[in-house]
């Protein structure tokens, strides 16, 4: 025999202000009670219409109407998981791994609609915001690689292919035939592929979502120690240096022939035998220095001071493309693109090392967003639409392949010079720079800690289930391991460009060119619409990741 009762959350109202939260019946959301489930947990054997009204104290009191519904959601699932076990993770409201919060993007004085949305402008900025990276410093020496025709060629074709993909994955709940608010891509795997080989799909995905931000939180680690390090040294010349040749802000530097004799030519006690520099080393004292406030900051339980402050990183980037727009006006063009002898000569290809696939390995990794695609957009207020994910496309491309390829051409030395950090290719008194430097540095010190609880939250979300409490040793025990994996790389082996290209491959491999194309294939041989041409296109974008992932090996 099964009853049924109808219950509702009533928000407080300017008359009662003594009763907010009140549990009333009423007709606006029913739940199914059986004799069974009437009765409360770890109560007596009361039936549930015999008990008194729910009452929130006051620490606990509902204040809004969207908290009401959302609470009311709460309540509805726990009544539905009144007879699953413990250990099943059914009908558990989920844990979001990534909130949408913190992509959003901060605009002061702008506050949010009052249905918690955001407008297509906000939506814009936050794709924009959350792909421009450090891999903006990496372009220029990423289109050298590829030449100045393979470059722009690499650059516009592997963009279109992200959007594309990523649009892919946007409108996959909606071919499925699945309503209601956009969910997250392990659930729609899991759904699209049912039992062992859905939950083999998603543990593949959460490997290479880990691989990517552990490799971002890598390069991180290491332009943070050069910051840091380039700051250091900026102040120690300003105030104990004595600059022997003429230095001006125009001079630019060659790192790959800098010995130890060019250096001294620049400054003359920058011998490296002094005590600062005993105690300030780039690619030792400054990794372990760089530890003591992330070992705080990293257990910071509320990340949205990190999210409000990562907004400001739009201030870094495009004071950094303006910076290149000034150097490279005053520099002019210095390339040649018939003359092989010339030691500014730029081939229009460069297929016989292989070298181009350098740029789109990078290129994987400046264009990615694809596991955290639906979290930025569901908090649009039209997230089916691929207008707003369009545009933000065309706002990274148009930042990043200007920086790259006017750099590489203006560059007014050897165009092998150019190092994957193309502030390396400046000395460190420069004063413009050493504010850049200190302003990113700021930025990216806001920024790894979200990336790194981004990694803890979908491991341990994984590992132990949606509704989880973390424990400080599962916390502890992962930031120990990423902290002392940045720490390796950056005393060990800091080529941020090799790693980028690296993590980009992988990463790309899944999340772009395997997993969108295969998932579109499948859904649309469930629908029975799958035609020729879209199998074909699908079947090309898998073999050109594979084909990005092992060029790598030969680079």
């Amino acid at each position: 025999m099964e009853r049924k009762a109808q219950f509702d959350i009533e928000t407080p109202s300017e008359d009662d202000e003594t009763q907010p939260g009140i549990l009333h019946e009423s007709t606006s959301m029913p739940i199914l009670v059986t004799e069974e489930s009437a009765l409360l947990p770890g109560s007596s054997s009361a039936p549930r219409s015999y008990q008194r009204p729910f009452h929130l104290p006051p620490s606990r009191r509902i204040s809004t109407e969207q908290d009401s519904h959302l609470y009311a959601r709460f309540r509805y699932y726990s009544r539905l998981r009144a007879e699953v076990e413990s250990h099943d993770h059914a009908l558990v409201i989920p844990d979001h791994i990534v909130p949408p919060e913190l992509f959003s993007f901060y605009i002061p004085g702008h506050s949010k609609e009052p249905d918690g949305k955001n407008p297509s402008h906000i939506t814009i900025m936050s794709i924009w915001n959350t792909m421009m990276g450090t891999s903006l410093l990496t372009m220029p020496w990423a289109f050298g690689k590829a030449g100045f025709i393979g470059g722009l060629i690499i650059m516009i074709c592997e963009g279109l292919i992200c959007l594309i993909t990523a649009c892919k994955l946007l409108n996959l709940q909606k071919k499925m035939g699945l309503e209601g608010e956009l969910y997250e891509l392990n659930y729609l795997f899991r759904k699209l592929w049912p039992g062992s080989l859905g939950k083999i799909i998603e543990g593949v995905a959460l490997a290479f979502s880990v691989v990517t931000l552990s490799g971002a939180l890598v390069v991180y680690w290491i332009l943070m120690c050069n910051f840091l390090y380039n700051t250091g040294e900026f102040f120690y010349y300003k105030f104990f240096g004595n600059i022997t040749t003429i230095v001006t802000d125009d001079t630019v530097i060659c790192p790959p022939n800098m010995t130890a004799s060019a250096a001294k030519e620049i400054f003359s006690n920058a011998t490296k035998t002094d005590f600062f520099h005993h105690l300030w080393q780039e690619d030792l004292t400054v990794p372990l220095y760089l530890l003591i406030p992330f070992i705080f900051l990293l257990n910071i339980k509320n990340t949205a001071i990190f999210s409000f402050f990562n907004s400001f990183g739009a201030i870094s980037v495009i004071a950094l493309f303006i910076f290149v727009i000034v150097k490279a006006s005053g520099w002019g063009f210095h390339y040649s693109l018939t003359d092989p002898s010339d030691p500014f000569y730029v081939p229009f290809f460069q297929p016989s090392k292989s070298s181009f696939m350098a740029l789109s390995g990078t290129l994987s990794l400046a264009y990615f967003l694809h596991n955290c695609v639906i979290s930025i957009l569901k908090s649009n207020r039209h997230p089916e639409n691929v207008r707003d994910l369009t545009i933000g496309y065309f706002l990274v491309g148009v930042t990043y392949i200007p920086v790259g390829m006017i750099f590489y051409l203006g560059f007014p030395l050897p165009k092998f010079c150019i190092v994957d950090n193309f502030l390396d290719n400046f000395p460190p008194h420069n004063l413009a720079l050493a504010v850049a430097r200190l302003f990113l540095l700021f930025q990216m010190t806001t920024v790894y800690p979200l990336l790194n609880y981004f990694l803890r939250s979908q491991l341990l979300t994984y590992l132990f289930g949606p509704g989880a409490q973390h424990t400080w040793k599962q916390v502890t025990l992962i930031n120990f391991v990423t902290l002392s994996l940045c720490v390796a790389f950056a005393i060990f082996y800091p080529k941020i460009g090799f790693i980028l290209r690296w993590v980009g491959a992988i990463s790309g491999l899944a999340y772009i060119f395997v997993l969108p194309p295969a998932s579109d294939l499948q859904v649309h041989y469930n629908n029975k619409t799958l035609t020729f041409w879209r199998g074909l296109f699908n079947i090309i974008v898998i073999v050109l990741g594979f084909v990005n992932f092992g060029s790598q090996f030969f680079l």
